[in-house]
């Protein structure tokens, strides 16, 4: 009985002790089940985070691939902006030229209109005749003439500055618009504005133009007030030329009043002609008396006047005709 209860005491030990171990492989596997969810976690988290991490890698890349061709379309645009103001400015040039060439020769036809008004003038001092008169009617035709013309190149300088103006405030204002956008584009966090249209007339037949003497705003900024000067100094000349056509203008209507003038004198120096004519012609067929002729005195011509009393309208005959 002995051996048999020590038989069960042992045997119940034992099964103490499996129970023990059975619980602690228990935990242990409990454990183990743990870490390896834990693990399968992780390796979902680690995946999933390699996943997001080359997603925006991709966005990374579209990014700086946008903001390079963003890059590389602002720069064309920004050079064809600066070829077309070039060309702007070129044609500016030109036109201004152009203009300054018909001020110069509207000056050299007033300075030969003054010249021949001088010479007519200093031509006055010969006897009168209608060679003169003549001529003052053309004098006045042409200073017509050249007031009509000097009136419509004035009108036309005037409105093609008022284009070059025009013209050069909306490139102004693109052009400020382009140097904000440039600015907000070297600013990072700010979104993107639209940038301004800019219209250019671009000739493939043309060779490209040299820009490297405008490859920064500041230098274009001082091209286009130079050309702000040479429109104020264009605009000042022609200020001048319509004060010298006021001028010839006056001076047109003084002669047109000095030839009325030898009109009516040349009118009554006809008509006191006429008159001198008439008197003259009934004298010639007017009976003449024969007085006797006393001894020692001079037979008296019918023709001859007497000395003391000249006619009065050969009198003022001889003071029209005298210079």
């Amino acid at each position: 009985m002995h051996q048999d209860s020590s038989l069960d005491f042992k045997l119940v030990q034992r099964i103490c002790l499996l129970q023990q171990a059975l619980d602690q492989a228990s935990q242990s596997l409990q454990e183990m089940q743990q870490q390896v969810a834990n693990h399968q976690m992780l390796q979902a988290h680690l995946a999933q985070t390699e996943e997001f991490s080359n997603v925006q890698q991709k966005i990374i890349l579209n990014l700086k691939q946008q903001l390079a061709a963003k890059a590389d379309w602002q720069q064309q645009v920004l050079e064809r902006m600066i070829a077309s103001l070039k060309r702007l400015i070129d044609d500016q040039q030109l036109e201004l030229e152009r203009l300054r060439v018909r001020i110069y020769q509207s000056q050299t036809e007033v300075q030969d209109y003054l010249v021949r008004l001088k010479n007519y003038y200093q031509g006055l001092s010969t006897p009168h005749s209608p060679g003169p008169e003549l001529d003052l009617n053309s004098e006045v035709m042409i200073v017509r003439s050249l007031t009509v013309s000097l009136s419509s190149q004035l009108q036309a300088a005037q409105q093609h500055i008022q284009q070059l103006d025009n013209t050069l405030t909306r490139h102004q204002v693109a052009f400020a618009r382009m140097q904000v956008y440039s600015k907000t584009l070297e600013e990072p966090g700010h979104s993107l504005p639209l940038l301004p249209e800019v219209v250019t007339h671009e000739d493939p037949s043309q060779p490209a133009c040299d820009l490297d003497h405008i490859q920064d705003p500041v230098a274009l900024r001082a091209i286009i007030e130079a050309q702000q000067q040479r429109i104020t100094e264009l605009s000042a000349e022609l200020g001048e030329q319509f004060h010298q056509q006021t001028s010839l203008r006056s001076h047109c209507q003084k002669i047109a009043a000095e030839r009325d003038h030898l009109k009516q004198e040349e009118l009554a120096l006809r008509l006191a002609n006429q008159r001198l004519q008439a008197q003259l012609s009934q004298a010639a067929h007017a009976p003449v008396p024969h007085a006797p002729v006393q001894r020692g005195q001079a037979p008296i011509n019918p023709w001859q006047a007497p000395a003391e009393a000249p006619n009065p309208l050969l009198r003022l005959h001889l003071n029209a005709t005298t210079p």
